[in-house]
């Protein structure tokens, strides 16, 4: 991994070829902590690969980086809506590391209609997004070829990310709703543990992805103005529990305050990170 500066690797930052800048991610924003460093991450990943060789060893057979089996298996279930939102079934969807969480997955697909945006724009689905905005980008691929993937930007704050899926969804009330999907072992909760959670770990993760929600929702309003988001949701699929976990919100009032704690943690990684914002410095 070639390190940038600062802690920073190439993993963390994005060319963005509209602009010609190369920005942070959110996800790499959203998991910067200034008082701590990787330690954490490290001692994390060393316990997981003991208490999981069988999973290591095929990971390596596989051609997999067991350090990114989570995000391997993540992108994976990602792939296989992206295929049922086009009629399709992925290949991968029987794959034993996918098939319980596609299982899981599958039971709303009917309900997430007339997409809109699935890990990018789908032309001629019911809103014309602007032709004068590139939201693709190009990934390298480990023998030199590479894939083209898509994503949204925010040049006021400066990040860049890939949300996953925007659609209509509800039940009475059909809403435009932008979605993140998550894989993982336990589950979430929007109960804080000062309002009676019992769930801290599951908590912090369902404030992290709604933070999540409102800097691609700010992305969108930059570049994208006429796309009117009406509603933000989480789909959690989680190894404990069969069903998914589905958190909605179409609180204006409620979101806007994600969006001011999301953008107080980009101010924060601004500051440790200026040689990333010329404009700014």
């Amino acid at each position: 991994m070639a390190v940038v500066q600062d802690g920073l690797d190439q993993e963390d930052l994005r060319l963005v070829p509209a602009i010609g800048r190369r920005l942070p991610r959110v996800t790499s924003i959203l998991g910067f902590n200034p008082k701590g460093n990787n330690d954490g991450l490290m001692k994390w990943r060393k316990e997981w690969r003991e208490k999981n060789p069988d999973i290591v060893a095929r990971c390596e057979a596989e051609g997999i980086d067991p350090d990114k089996f989570h995000a391997w298996r993540g992108t994976q279930v990602h792939s296989c809506l992206e295929a049922a939102m086009k009629g399709e079934v992925a290949d991968i969807a029987s794959h034993d590391w996918i098939a319980p969480f596609w299982r899981r997955l599958e039971t709303i697909v009917p309900d997430l209609r007339s997409p809109i945006w699935s890990e990018g724009p789908i032309d001629g689905a019911g809103f014309d997004w602007p032709a004068d905005v590139d939201f693709s980008f190009h990934r390298e691929l480990a023998d030199g070829t590479s894939e083209k993937h898509y994503h949204i930007w925010n040049e006021e704050h400066g990040y860049v990310g890939t949300p996953d899926n925007i659609c209509t969804f509800g039940t009475m009330f059909k809403r435009l709703t932008l979605f993140d999907l998550k894989t993982c072992e336990g589950l979430y909760s929007s109960r804080s543990p000062s309002s009676g959670g019992k769930n801290p770990s599951g908590y912090y993760k369902y404030v992290k992805t709604m933070k999540q929600l409102a800097l691609y929702d700010m992305g969108f309003a930059e570049r994208t103005p006429s796309l009117n988001i009406q509603q933000w949701g989480i789909i959690v699929l989680s190894e404990r529990q069969e069903s998914p976990q589905i958190f909605l919100t179409h609180n204006p009032i409620q979101m806007d305050k994600f969006r001011v704690r999301a953008v107080e943690q980009v101010h924060l990684f601004r500051q440790h990170h200026p040689q990333l914002y010329p404009a700014a410095a």
